[in-house]
């Protein structure tokens, strides 16, 4: 009888552990201390959000390219905020490093378009904000498009140049509106609004550019469909 129990018992708990692994999706949140802005605060506060929606998110201040770039290989959600242009984001660590749509050579040396074979597959969103981020370059390349052409559900950007103050407070409001189950797109739209009304002006943040399942929420928690 007691053998039975200390089964009964042991299943139990490999039970509840991997249940509750398998029901852990992972988000990520960067923010980087630049030579002119820091953006860590609102990323900190934007990984505060995940978490309340029920992501397992990782808040990761100034951290080089190529572990954000391994990391988006694991994300659920993954979330950027800080210096780019047109196909490229930008980090800090000392020293300028980049995610690119496109282009493989050093520095720009971690391409989402080398992330094939569906690595990206379980990732929901992808957030880049970023001056330029949603646009493409001859050289470049798109990071929306790439993104979403391996697997991502939803990538978002930006086409134009972003004020850092507003553009800061854009992605804490859309973090926000996330965790009230608004879509994707409508979160966008929400945050824009409020950063025109609570910050006097835009600041570039109606630019955004959506490409994929626009429509889509990530709150309950979820992976990449």
């Amino acid at each position: 009888m007691r053998k039975s129990i200390s089964l009964l018992f042991a299943c139990t708990i490999m039970c509840m552990f991997f249940t509750g692994n398998a029901l852990a999706y992972t988000a990520y949140s960067y923010g980087t201390l630049y030579l002119d802005i820091d953006t860590r605060p609102a990323a900190q506060n934007v990984n505060s959000r995940l978490n309340s929606i029920g992501y397992s998110s990782s808040y990761q201040p100034s951290v080089s390219a190529a572990t954000a770039y391994s990391q988006m290989q694991n994300a659920n959600v993954w979330f950027f905020n800080g210096h780019g242009g047109n196909g490229y984001i930008a980090f800090y660590n000392p020293g300028y490093r980049y995610i690119t749509g496109t282009l493989h050579n050093p520095p720009y040396d971690n391409a989402i378009s080398q992330l094939t074979g569906g690595v990206l597959n379980d990732c929901a969103l992808a957030v880049f904000v970023a001056c330029g981020s949603g646009n493409s370059d001859a050289t470049m390349g798109n990071l929306l498009d790439q993104s979403q052409m391996n697997g991502v559900d939803t990538a978002l950007g930006f086409s134009g140049v972003l004020d850092a103050a507003k553009s800061d407070y854009w992605a804490q409001q859309f973090a926000y509106y996330l965790d009230q189950q608004y879509s994707i797109y409508n979160a966008a739209a929400q945050a824009a609004t409020d950063t025109y009304y609570n910050k006097f002006g835009y600041g570039g943040t109606n630019t955004y550019v959506i490409s994929g399942s626009i429509g889509a929420t990530i709150d309950p928690a979820r992976a990449g469909w």
